[in-house]
């Protein structure tokens, strides 16, 4: 939530998004003097605890977090589960990041004389005429490179939408239309667009380019210096373009939206795939954890990203699918997004319940009205699903009650007590595996929550009892994110071009 950065990675490394810390740790960690400082901020009351009242309200929780973004990481950085983080705790937690950034070949980043991390990105001269310039030290071909930001006319307390718009890559261009034409277009649309020539660079090509991706996307979230809406971030690479808040659903009281990002013109039509968020309501972060989709655009796909997931509100309990809306409504435009009609659909956590459902329920299955475009097929051709739960009936027992906050833990207590074993099997994954569905690539950390290891591994499990055709990767030294490592994300993409290309 790496990538995100934006909770994520999620999408998205061991990540961090707004300046917030996943992972989990021990009691007995080295506090340093940057972890004391945003220590002291967080506690208000100045009783040596960060509650996740303070937590909620701390030094980043304007950038664009949402409560339920928060309150997941409070809940993995809490590692005894007391409610309130200590110094140790949260320090703790900021070592480990850095430690699994060292490991993975990400340098930390150079410290300036104040002791804060030195960002990537460096502006140089006055903004004049909504034009500014900087430069990019990229991780990825390890030189700084020029980089020329355009910014559309704001008023001085407003934010806007961002578009890093990423030339030169050593992939394929597929858009047909000019830069001069896409970038106008993005301004034209109140969105602040970063220019970035990789010049053909070997290196600047999926799958290593994901980390680069993510990069971008954590560095303007907690940049200070731009005036970027942390909500909404796209990573394009040159002839893409976007059409923002497409909408799936609109019931009058209910309003769903997506964001399609696909190649610009009369481009050669691409298979897309769709992201659903770990949000369940209306609100932020339309384009969270997108840390796959942005890399994919990359690698000959298109994407798409659905703004909430709904919960449990939604099919199979409830009779509304907009996952499968979108899947009709892509089909439908399929030659204005120049899509190939071969979808795939993605998600982690929360979203990856959703995602599940999408590709495992088909052909109308638990679904009431199927909206506009019910002549079109709802079925995805293949999915990659990461760190979700999938057999509810089994959650005690896989220790989800062990490895919650308390605050959690009591809902969940009593969500239990109330439901029948049949309600259960009603919203779990597994129970809608059946021979013909979907190929799932299936992935969740080794260092994630012990539960949602159990969970994942019943999935795959349910997979090879019935013929689902699947891979299933525990991912060694990983907590709750999604996957960094170049090799494994290289199997990904192998698996989903053997599917949707």
């Amino acid at each position: 939530m790496k990538f995100l950065r934006a909770t994520y990675r999620f999408p998205l490394p061991s990540i961090l998004v707004s300046g917030l810390i996943f992972g989990i740790t021990n009691g007995s960690a080295q506090v340093d003097p940057q972890s004391a400082s945003l220590f002291g901020e967080y506690d208000t009351n100045g009783d040596e605890r960060i509650s996740l009242d303070e937590f909620m309200s701390g030094p980043f929780s304007k950038r664009g977090d949402n409560r339920r973004a928060l309150t997941g990481r409070f809940e993995e950085i809490d590692a005894d589960g007391d409610g309130s983080l200590s110094l140790p705790e949260y320090s703790g937690a900021r070592l480990m990041r850095d430690r699994e950034r060292t490991r993975r070949g990400k340098n930390r980043r150079e410290e300036r004389p104040d002791g804060r991390e030195r960002s990537p990105l460096s502006l140089s001269g006055e903004r004049a005429a909504g034009t500014l310039d900087g430069k990019w030290r990229s991780p990825l071909v390890k030189k700084a490179i020029p980089i020329r930001i355009r910014i559309p006319d704001l008023d001085p307390a407003e934010t806007c939408p961002v578009v890093v718009y990423l030339k030169g890559l050593a992939s394929p261009r597929l858009g047909t239309h000019e830069d001069r034409i896409l970038i106008d277009g993005f301004i034209d649309d109140g969105m602040m667009v970063v220019e970035i020539d990789y010049r053909g660079d070997r290196r600047a090509r999926a799958p290593e380019m994901l980390a680069e991706i993510d990069l971008w996307y954590g560095s303007l979230a907690e940049t200070e210096e731009l005036p970027v809406d942390a909500r909404w971030i796209y990573v394009v690479p040159e002839g893409y373009t976007i059409d923002r808040k497409v909408r799936i659903v609109d019931t009058g009281d209910l309003a769903i939206d997506m964001d399609v990002m696909y190649p610009s013109g009369d481009a050669s039509p691409v298979p897309l795939m769709l992201q659903i968020t770990s949000i369940k309501d209306a609100g932020f972060w339309i384009n969270q954890r997108a840390y796959y989709i942005y890399g994919m655009l990359t690698h000959g796909f298109a994407g798409a990203i659905m703004e909430h997931n709904g919960g449990t509100r939604f099919s199979p309990k409830g009779e509304l699918f907009p996952e499968k809306r979108a899947a009709r409504l892509l089909r439908a435009e399929a030659e204005r997004w120049n899509l190939s009609g071969q979808l795939g659909v993605t998600g982690h956590s929360k979203g990856s319940s959703r995602a599940a459902k999408a590709a495992f329920l088909n052909d109308g299955e638990r679904e009431g009205d199927p909206g506009p475009h019910g002549e079109q097929s709802d079925r995805f051709q293949a999915a990659l699903l990461s760190a979700g739960q999938h057999a509810t009936e089994y959650l005690i027992e896989d220790g989800y009650l062990d490895e919650v906050g308390p605050e959690k833990r009591a809902a969940a207590e009593r969500e239990f007590e109330r439901m029948t074993r049949d309600e259960m099997l009603e919203i779990s994954t597994t129970t809608y595996v059946t021979p013909d569905d979907t190929p799932a690539f299936l992935c969740v950390g080794e260092r994630d929550k012990q539960f949602r290891i159990n969970q994942m591994t019943r999935l795959a499990r349910k997979c090879r009892e019935v013929g689902v055709e699947h891979r299933f990767v525990i991912q060694p030294d990983m907590p709750h994110q999604y996957i960094d490592d170049p090799e494994v994300i290289g199997q990904i993409f192998r698996f989903l071009d053997r599917h949707l290309k």
